[in-house]
């Protein structure tokens, strides 16, 4: 049996892959969409948006107190935390004071009782830091009230002023903040090959080496850079250009030194990734639930087929690595027979191991759109009965999810140099298309061939391999396409020769070496 499915609702299984990369169930259900061009201020900027306006959701219309309470609680599992303390009733002039501030700026005076509202006194803590602020927890305060001191005229100078805070604003703050510093705790690896990436980036422009002056942070650069798939220049070693955009810390991620802030460096780094990722989740369990409601519909057997074509699916070529075969009533079985020859050359060549837990399927794809389909829960692969030439592409899919059990190979930190220049390489073909270009357009849309899915790692990988038999190894198949001219497919020779290094690395070497080489990388 296949990895066993609990539940088929969006929101769960949305959960379940924030909870992968350590975001938290309340950001889970949120939707940012990636404008294309928009700076990591600017998704962070929409990213506290959002959350404030489902905090205040939940707090104003759907949450009584100890739903609140658990709430703060959960969100509070960081390093960030708040404490709360309800309010009474005023039992002193300093109480009744705090009570009427709350009052006059949650603008309750005629309402029947402040209490209904929660007033409650709030502690900021970080590490031993701590501060003290007064606030209403079903009500918000204007903005002129968060993280100032009020005091009334009658009595300010003999009890003085206070703090008062939103709650909303706090709490939204506190989720945002812990759920960043949770992911980017997570992405060490991909947050030291962009440090690396940079200063490799810096050197080539420059002409000279570029390292940051911190000789720690300058020896762990050299020493990555080749494992990374990254090369510094041999340039003189006595002629440095210094570049400090990333510190010591940063790499190492030692973020308690910064009080839990992370620099702008990192920001640039970890909040596009979070972008990206969240979009990437999106997409992913959308098509985990479009897999689950076109099953019948895609591949699983039909009823009824040709005899003749039953006798084929029971005996040939493809049954030698798939544990099933289906062909369509009007697949032709002269064309099969020869499509059974390239197989063999391209098991052969590949050498593709047995996946008997996995089917082969031509089917009329029509109703998809799509000229292949991989099935990962399902572990089939289906061609369309018209393109044969999508083959190797869904086969690309089928390796970077079972090269490895349990493991998307194309999530893994050695495809990061692969997956960031194909990026960078792609968008600029892409902006240097006409505005009114039909793929640009669509590339920018919201459509599902936009830039989110072809920049998802899975695809990049997918036409890696492609561009990799077909440009790399001059390997000539009906199961290639003859022409890949298309912007999503780069063929600088900087690219070519990086996806011949990484293939010919992955494809030839035992996969325990490929996960001892990935825990070296993260370790």
């Amino acid at each position: 049996m296949t990895e066993r499915v609990y539940s088929l609702r969006k929101e769960v299984l949305l959960k379940e892959e924030y909870q992968k990369i350590g975001v938290g169930d309340i950001l889970s259900d949120i939707n940012i969409s990636m404008v294309p061009g928009a700076t990591a201020s600017e998704f962070e900027k929409k990213l506290r948006s959002a959350v404030k306006r489902k905090v205040k959701k939940l707090l104003m219309t759907e949450m009584g107190l100890n739903e609140i309470l658990d709430l703060v609680n959960e969100a509070s599992s960081g390093p960030h935390k708040i404490g709360i303390k309800l309010l009474a009733e005023p039992q002193n002039e300093t109480e009744s004071t705090i009570m009427e501030l709350l009052r006059d700026a949650g603008k309750l005076k005629g309402k029947l009782n402040t209490l209904d509202y929660y007033p409650a006194e709030i502690c900021f803590m970080l590490e031993d830091q701590q501060q003290v602020a007064y606030t209403l927890l079903k009500q918000e305060l204007p903005t002129k009230y968060h993280k100032r001191r009020w005091g009334l005229k009658r009595n300010m100078n003999s009890i003085g002023y206070f703090m008062f805070a939103d709650f909303v604003r706090s709490l939204s703050t506190l989720i945002v903040d812990n759920n960043i510093l949770s992911f980017t705790l997570q992405q060490q690896d991909f947050i030291q090959f962009k440090i690396t990436e940079y200063y490799v980036t810096r050197s080539e422009i420059s002409g000279l080496l570029t390292l940051p002056e911190c000789a720690e942070l300058q020896e762990l650069i050299r020493k990555n850079a080749q494992s990374m798939n990254l090369s510094l220049p041999n340039t003189d070693p006595d002629h440095i250009i210094y570049d400090n955009s990333y510190s010591l810390d940063d790499y190492l991620l030692s973020l308690q030194k910064r009080s839990f802030k992370l620099s702008d460096g990192l920001k640039k780094i970890v909040i596009p990734r979070m972008c990206r990722m969240f979009c990437s989740i999106q997409e992913k369990v959308k098509r985990m639930l479009d897999e689950h409601s076109s099953y019948a519909k895609a591949f699983q057997t039909k009823k009824h087929i040709k005899t003749k074509n039953l006798e084929v699916m029971s005996q040939n070529e493809f049954l030698s690595v798939y544990g099933q075969i289906e062909l369509d009533n009007d697949t032709d079985i002269t064309k099969f027979r020869q499509l059974e020859l390239e197989f063999i050359q391209l098991r052969e060549y590949l050498s593709l191991t047995p996946a008997s837990d996995h089917s082969f399927r031509i089917r009329k794809l029509g109703r998809h759109r799509a000229a292949g389909l991989y099935y990962p829960y399902y572990k089939a692969l289906v061609i369309d009965l018209d393109s044969p030439d999508a083959f190797v592409h869904e086969l690309g899919h089928q390796l970077d999810c079972t090269m490895i059990p349990g493991t998307t190979v194309s999530e893994l930190s050695g495809f990061y140099a692969v997956s960031s220049l194909y990026e960078q390489l792609v968008e600029k073909e892409v902006s240097e298309l006409p505005e009114n270009d039909p793929f640009k357009l669509a590339w920018n849309g919201s459509s599902k061939y936009n830039q989110s899915y072809f920049l998802e790692s899975t695809e990049i990988f997918a036409r890696s391999f492609e561009l990799y038999l077909k440009k790399i190894k001059k390997f000539d198949s009906s199961f290639l396409k003859e022409e890949y001219t298309s912007p999503v497919y780069p063929t600088q020779p900087e690219f070519l020769s990086l996806i011949k290094k990484y293939f010919d690395y992955l494809l030839g070497c035992p996969r325990e070496e490929v996960l001892s080489y990935e825990k070296q990388m993260i370790g």
